[in-house]
């Protein structure tokens, strides 16, 4: 693919709060079929400064979908991983063409992916149990739509908790005519969450108290904090405003960081 052809595009955001990223450099593509199949034992450590994520473009794609150890921050946890992985590899496509992506489930859970922002029909959206059933442990499904748009999208699981373990990646669609503004290399840059907890235990721990995880809520220090900043009566009113919703300042999505 011409270099010339790529264009400057909007960072592309996981979730809410930056946690962990991986800067994903333009690279030769490497082809589909060289890509891992979730048959590694070795975890995947996206803390070595020689991590790439792969990059496939085309109009066929496989995406081997596996549970793998990752050490992130220092720390082994399980992750998600497509085609080992994390983030999961870019997809890069171009606008008109029809695209094939088989899915295989190496898994022994159910899985999907949800192609955010793309205009697709309403079969091929991937949220199981709107647009179709999920793709079984086991199991290969195949997406097959025309792209019509161009831009920066992203892609990601629509079961269970996949996506916050790992199972994400960047989507770039190259424009049918020429770029508007030509330049001689694209970066893209996700921006995820990232927990060593179990997500299904911290949802747990949510639902009890929104705010178990919170170091910084608005103690006497804060206050005297606010009122050096700005003035007593400003500090008030702040702490009036939260009291009458009934709210924190601060709330679940605060979780801190590993």
């Amino acid at each position: 693919m011409n270099k010339n052809m790529f264009n400057r595009r909007r960072f592309l955001t996981g979730s809410s709060t930056l946690l962990g990223a991986s800067i994903l450099s333009t690279l030769p593509s490497i082809a589909n079929s060289a890509l891992g199949k979730g048959q590694q034992n070795v975890a995947v450590n996206s803390d070595k400064a020689d991590h790439i994520v792969p990059i496939l473009t085309g109009t066929e794609f496989d995406l081997y979908v596996s549970k793998q150890s990752a050490i992130v921050n220092g720390k082994k946890s399980m992750a998600t991983l497509i085609n080992d992985s994390l983030p999961a590899p870019t997809l890069k496509m171009r606008e008109g063409d029809t695209v094939i992506i088989r899915v295989h489930n190496q898994m022994d859970e159910s899985t999907s992916i949800h192609w955010h922002g793309l205009l697709v029909p309403f079969e091929m959206d991937g949220v199981p149990g709107i647009s179709f059933d999920g793709i079984p442990a086991n199991s290969t499904f195949t997406y097959t739509f025309k792209l019509k748009q161009s831009g920066t999208y992203w892609y990601h699981s629509h079961s269970g908790f996949q996506e916050q373990t790992g199972m994400l990646g960047a989507i770039v669609i190259e424009p049918k005519g020429r770029e508007r503004h030509p330049v001689a290399e694209d970066h893209v840059i996700v921006l995820s969450d990232w927990t060593h907890r179990d997500p299904h235990n911290l949802l747990k721990l949510l639902k009890q108290r929104a705010d178990f995880d919170n170091y910084h809520l608005p103690d006497f220090k804060k206050l005297l904090s606010d009122i050096a900043a700005t003035d007593i009566e400003a500090a008030h009113d702040k702490r009036k405003m939260w009291n009458q919703m009934r709210m924190m300042p601060t709330d679940f999505t605060d979780l801190s960081g590993e």
